[in-house]
């Protein structure tokens, strides 16, 4: 069986005509007796919802979970973009030539440096930074379809 979100199953539930609520974990677990097992976490699951005045979690629109997904696409691509500017910052470090920290000084001094100390850097080590230091259009994808301070329905 593939796994499903709760809201996911939530939403189902109401196009079916249902009235489902999602109970927090945290709310459910004082419940929960002996070892977790499928069957005792479905008890506890039941007797927690017999509770009148238990809260319960706001069914995400399908909108939520897609744009956390593009911001964390997004956040993991700039970590990476990171990690490879300060790995060719290392590389550079290694042939005694020094680059200010960041995209930006990268970006303007790489080519110049590969190009005024061919002498000092093997053919080989010239050709490494020449790795794409940012995904330009998928940067600008998510940008364009995530951004940052967008609405989120309730």
């Amino acid at each position: 069986m593939r796994r499903v979100s709760a809201h996911f199953v939530s939403r189902v539930l109401r196009k079916l005509g249902h009235q489902p609520r999602i109970l927090p974990a945290i709310y459910t677990k004082p419940f929960v007796k002996g070892q977790r097992n499928d069957y005792n976490d479905a008890e506890a699951i039941a007797e927690a919802a017999l509770r009148p005045n238990l809260r319960v979690v706001p069914e995400k629109s399908q909108d939520q979970p897609d744009l956390q997904a593009c911001h964390r696409v997004r956040s993991r691509l700039v970590s990476r973009r990171t990690a490879t500017i300060n790995q060719t910052r290392a590389f550079l470090i290694e042939q005694g030539i020094a680059v200010r920290p960041g995209l930006r000084a990268l970006r303007k001094s790489l080519f110049a440096i590969l190009e005024n100390r061919k002498d000092e850097i093997s053919p080989r080590m010239g050709h490494q930074p020449a790795v794409e230091i940012e995904p330009h259009s998928f940067t600008r994808r998510v940008r364009h379809r995530c951004p940052i301070r967008s609405p989120v329905a309730s």
